[in-house]
C-alpha cells in the first residue's frame, strides 16, 4: 500500500470534494454542505448559479408564472423565495441576499436628489415577498401585475443576480425603441443623466 505525503493527500481530498459538490449542483440538488462550502470562502472555485438569458412564457389566469428551467437553480438556492418590486414599466425580482444588498445601498446613500425621492418611495414601498410552489410557479401579486400590464404573454430576462418580468407587449415596444435609438419614456422623466446613473447603481 502506497501512502501519499500529507500535503498531497490534502490537495487530493480538496479536489475530490470540489468535484463531488459540482456533481451535486449540476443535478439541481442544493444541500447544506454546498451552502457551507460557499460560506467558507470557496466561491472562487465553484460558480454560484446565475439568472441568464431571455425566456418567453405564459402567465395563468391566477397570475402564476412558471419558473424557466435555467432559473430554477438560483431560486432553489434562495430557498424558493423572491422579493419583487416595480420599476421602469417592468417587475424586478431579487433573491433575498441580493435584496438585502439593495436595501443596504439605499440606507447608506446620503443626500438623495429631489428627482429620486418619489422613485425611492415607489421602488422600496412596492416590494412583495413571493415564494415558488412545489411546481416551480410564482404567484405575482395583483398590484404588480396591473403596474407591469401583465396579461398572458410575458418575458423573463435574466441579469445574473436578479431578473426582470415584462409583458410581451411592453418588451417588444421597448426593444423596437432601443433598436431605433430612441429614449424610453421613463428615462425622459429623469432630468439628469447623473441621477439616472445613481438609480441604476442602487437597483442593480
Amino acid at each position: 500500500m502506497i501512502l501519499l505525503p500529507l500535503s498531497l493527500q490534502f490537495i487530493t481530498y480538496k479536489y475530490y470534494k470540489l468535484f463531488y459538490l459540482k456533481k451535486r449542483l449540476t443535478r439541481g440538488i442544493t444541500s447544506n454542505i454546498y451552502k457551507k462550502w460557499l460560506k467558507s470562502g470557496n466561491e472562487m472555485d465553484i460558480e454560484s448559479p446565475k439568472f441568464r438569458g431571455t425566456s418567453f412564457h405564459s402567465m395563468d389566469s391566477k397570475g402564476r408564472i412558471a419558473v424557466p428551467a435555467r432559473f430554477k437553480d438560483p431560486i432553489r438556492l434562495a430557498g424558493g423565495k423572491l422579493f419583487i418590486t416595480w420599476f421602469e414599466g417592468a417587475l424586478y425580482a431579487y433573491p433575498p441576499a441580493k435584496w438585502a444588498q439593495i436595501e443596504q445601498k439605499f440606507q447608506d446613500f446620503q443626500d438623495i436628489p429631489l428627482d429620486m425621492l418619489q422613485l425611492t418611495r415607489f421602488f422600496l414601498g412596492g416590494i412583495e415577498e413571493c415564494v415558488s410552489d412545489n411546481q416551480n410557479r410564482i404567484l405575482i401579486p395583483q398590484k404588480l401585475r396591473q403596474y407591469a400590464k401583465l396579461k398572458k404573454d410575458i418575458v423573463l430576462i435574466g441579469l445574473t443576480d436578479y431578473f426582470q418580468i415584462w409583458s410581451r407587449k411592453n418588451y417588444d415596444r421597448d426593444t423596437e425603441k432601443w433598436m431605433d435609438g430612441e429614449i424610453d419614456e421613463h428615462a425622459k422623466g429623469l432630468k439628469s443623466l447623473e441621477v439616472r446613473n445613481i438609480i441604476y447603481k442602487l437597483v442593480t
